[in-house]
């Protein structure tokens, strides 16, 4: 469709002074940039919109008190671990297949608590835990709770609901996360099988913090058990867009991924380190860690800007290959 023809070339003839001045008034000379209308200051608790309704900002403790009683009561018995529950479901097929998911609630931080209170405040909590009476069968729920106001004006939550295999609570401590994730693939690892963790969310929500404790459990759990002889090598990398990074050595070939004839994915140049004791393994840790890229952001001052990969080979047998 073609906007400029002959009838509108002629609807305009001879006005062409008229149709610059409205342009001009409107959208500012020619080669300068459009005015922008000055953007209004968020609300704050105790002020209104443009249209002086009442915002969240003003129920704060309203909302508060709301999401307390949505909460529902913690039960008295969880399973310890998701992932044995979950690989014993029958229905669920082949051992090796089992995928997990879990979340983590982040509390209110220290550095965030001194600032305007109705910016922060708790609306996702745990919600119902589902349990079959054999106990294979294990669901928790998240629970949003997003507030709002209601055409009347009245304070309102949106309650939505997301199951998953477990949930765990703002008060959640590392230890209580490895013992329902980590200890089981540690275990497996023991016995020649493999197994992944997996951390996702948004900056500042805590993957960091969740994966260095899952990992200082790990550090530890691989040489509980003194008298099962083994080999345990460790590498640690960063991707960093589409650059890969050795977090144990300064100076080698650029790494590579790719895909072997088999099918199977490798990670070419990638550094290994063999461990005999959990203070050299503590150690290698501590050293990949520091040396991932980090940068200030709004939600945390010293981000992770990389995505970490920590790859432990556990090798058990009376004469382990070094």
């Amino acid at each position: 469709m073609k906007l400029v023809n002959d009838a509108l070339m002629a609807k305009w003839d001879g006005k062409y002074e008229e149709l610059y001045a409205g342009i001009t008034k409107k959208y500012g000379p020619i080669g300068h940039p459009i005015p922008q209308a000055a953007k209004a200051p968020p609300a704050r608790r105790g002020s209104v919109d443009k249209n002086g309704k009442k915002t969240v900002a003003d129920y704060y403790e309203t909302f508060v008190s709301m999401v307390a009683q949505a909460t529902p009561a913690p039960p008295a018995e969880r399973v310890v671990s998701v992932v044995d529950a979950k690989a014993a479901n029958e229905l669920n097929g082949l051992e090796t297949s089992s995928f997990t998911l879990c979340t983590r609630i982040r509390p209110i931080l220290s550095h965030e608590e001194g600032r305007e209170k109705e910016e922060y405040f708790t609306c996702v909590v745990p919600g119902k835990v589902c349990n079959s009476k054999d106990g294979k069968d294990h669901t928790e729920e998240a629970l949003v709770l997003q507030p709002k106001i209601s055409v009347s004006g009245k304070p309102t939550l949106d309650n939505k609901a997301f199951k998953m295999d477990y949930c765990f609570g703002p008060d959640s401590e590392n230890e209580d996360i490895y013992t329902s994730i980590g200890a089981p693939l540690v275990r497996r690892a023991k016995e020649g099988q493999v197994g992944v963790i997996f951390a996702y969310g948004q900056t500042g929500s805590g993957k960091t913090h969740t994966m260095n404790g899952i990992l200082n459990g790990v550090v530890q759990d691989l040489f509980a058990d003194e008298s099962a002889p083994r080999a345990i090598d460790f590498s640690y990398f960063e991707v960093l867009g589409p650059h890969l990074a050795d977090c144990l050595t300064a100076d080698g070939p650029d790494l590579k991924i790719g895909e072997l004839l088999d099918g199977s994915i490798a990670t070419i140049n990638l550094s290994e380190h063999a461990v005999s004791n959990p203070d050299q393994l503590s150690k290698l840790v501590r050293i990949a860690q520091e040396k991932r890229s980090t940068a200030a952001t709004e939600m945390n001052d010293t981000s992770s800007r990389s995505h970490g990969v920590a790859i432990i080979r556990v090798r058990m047998g009376p004469n382990p290959i070094p």
